[in-house]
């Protein structure tokens, strides 16, 4: 979540005195070192900034030593945003959304007032994560978002609470 910290954590073996891995993100079409972190026992582990909401690119390298060769490794970050919640459907299963869908109990989707029909967007509450399409406009209250019962029920959500999203290309 946005404001939240990523721990970035992992292992270099065999384990020896001394030895450091770089941290990098990337930012404008090019890899920045943001941490160099310490390696003890093997092992090493720090965090980061969350940053902005969006996919973030962090990789990790060792430029090597007399018993590795140097080698990186690449992961993803997602960061997302909490914004409000709230979720529809009882009411209105049989009818067409504004988007054209049929909407059926398990329809997957959210309502958004803004965003494009079709957008993509990720959700996640309580540590768990659903991509699905905006397929309605609304919400008619103070919340960003109406999830579906389907995309409701599948994170475990009910009433009215925060939710992260982020927009998925």
């Amino acid at each position: 979540m946005k404001g939240q910290r990523i721990t970035v954590r992992g292992s270099l073996r065999p384990a020896g005195p001394g030895r450091r891995v770089k941290v990098q993100r990337r930012r404008e079409g090019a890899w920045r070192t943001v941490k160099r972190v310490r390696v003890r026992d093997g092992r090493y582990r720090t965090t980061l900034a969350s940053g902005r909401p969006g996919r973030r690119s962090v990789r990790v390298g060792f430029s090597g030593d007399a018993r590795n060769t140097n080698k990186r490794r690449r992961s993803s970050v997602r960061v997302h945003r909490p914004e409000l919640a709230t979720w529809y459907g009882p009411g209105f299963y049989g009818n067409r959304t504004a988007c054209g869908q049929r909407l059926r109990y398990g329809t997957h989707g959210v309502a958004h007032r803004s965003l494009p029909c079709g957008t993509e967007v990720s959700l996640l509450y309580k540590g768990r994560n659903i991509k699905v399409r905006v397929i309605d406009r609304g919400p008619y209250t103070s919340a960003k978002y109406d999830l579906t019962r389907a995309t409701a029920d599948r994170l475990n959500f009910s009433g009215r609470n925060h939710v992260g999203v982020v927009r998925t290309p």
